[in-house]
C-alpha cells in the first residue's frame, strides 16, 4: 500500500469516527431536550374504577382468567402423571413393549390433555358473547377430573 493510500485511509477512517461520536452526541442532546419538555408537561393520568359487579366484560374476563388456571393446573397433572407413566413403562427390560394397561392410560390421558388444551385456546379466543355457554361446556371438560375419571 502506498504512503498516498494509508494516508487517505486513515483520514477516512478519523472521518468517520468524528461522524459517529457527533451523531451519538446529537442522540444524547435530542433525549436530554426530550426529557426535559415531559417534564415541564404536566402528567394527566386517567383513573377509572371498574365496578366489577356491574361490569360484564370484566366479570367475564375475571371468570376467564380463573378457568384458565383451573385448566393448566389440570394440565399440569396431566403431565406430571404421563411422565410417571412413562417412567414406568422405560423401567421394564430393554426392547420390550410398554404394558397394554399403561399404554391405555397414555392414550387415554394424552387425549384429555389434548381436549383441555383446546378449551384454553377457546376460553383466550372468548369475548363476553357466548360466554356463559362456552363456560359451561369448558366446566363440565372437567368435571370427570374432579370426580376422578379419565
Amino acid at each position: 500500500m502506498s504512503p498516498k493510500s494509508r494516508l487517505l485511509a486513515f483520514a477516512l477512517t478519523g472521518l468517520a469516527v468524528v461522524a459517529c461520536r457527533r451523531s451519538a452526541e446529537g442522540e444524547r442532546d435530542e433525549v436530554g431536550q426530550a426529557e426535559l419538555h415531559s417534564a415541564r408537561r404536566p402528567v394527566e393520568i386517567e383513573t377509572r374504577v371498574i365496578d366489577e359487579t356491574h361490569d360484564r366484560v370484566a366479570i367475564v374476563r375475571r371468570e376467564q382468567l380463573e378457568l384458565l388456571a383451573r385448566l393448566r393446573a389440570e394440565v399440569d397433572a396431566l403431565d406430571h402423571e404421563l411422565v410417571g407413566l412413562d417412567g414406568r413403562g422405560a423401567s421394564a427390560a430393554p426392547g420390550a413393549e410398554r404394558p397394554a394397561a399403561i399404554d391405555a392410560r397414555v392414550h387415554a390421558l394424552l387425549e384429555r390433555r389434548r381436549q383441555l388444551l383446546d378449551d384454553v385456546a377457546r376460553i383466550e379466543r372468548a369475548d363476553e358473547h357466548g360466554w356463559d355457554e362456552l363456560k359451561a361446556r369448558i366446566e363440565g371438560d372437567l368435571a370427570p377430573a374432579r370426580r376422578g375419571r379419565i
